[in-house]
């Protein structure tokens, strides 16, 4: 059976005004529209209900790491190796892609392609080159 969400503050404060009225557990339940388990546990102990650690492997990379990631990959077409190379981690590439994927500010978007020169363009180019060749190039501002 699925979880669902932790007791509000709002909840917490109507179980302890109906806890206080004597009512039962059961019927404190049936009245605020949750389980009669849940405010059994938070009434056995309420200082520690929805503290406990939700447990997982620790991350190798530091917010201050994840943060030099960010900087690093934002504005810029650099791979997760070029990346983890220029700031020297001692962790997989994998782990700077997932760590790039995870934050909502950054989206890897697909470089737009320049049009080509055409030939028009070139010939043009080139007549503007030879008749400018000859100028003082540092005089201009």
């Amino acid at each position: 059976m699925p979880k669902r969400n932790k007791l509000s503050d709002f909840e917490k404060g109507q179980i302890q005004a109906f806890d206080a009225e004597n009512k039962s557990h059961r019927e404190i339940a049936r009245l605020i529209g949750r389980s009669p388990t849940v405010v059994d546990n938070y009434l056995r102990n309420t200082a520690e209900y929805g503290k406990k650690n939700p447990g997982g492997r620790p991350s190798k990379l530091s917010e201050r790491d994840k943060r030099r990631i960010y900087r690093v990959a934002s504005n810029s077409a650099k791979t997760s190796t070029s990346i983890k190379q220029e700031l020297d981690l001692n962790v997989s590439s994998r782990t700077i892609r997932r760590a790039i994927h995870k934050n909502p500010n950054l989206k890897r978007v697909k470089l737009k392609r320049a049009p080509a020169i055409r030939a028009i363009h070139k010939r043009q180019r080139l007549a503007f080159a030879r008749q400018n060749m000859n100028q003082n190039w540092l005089l201009v501002s």
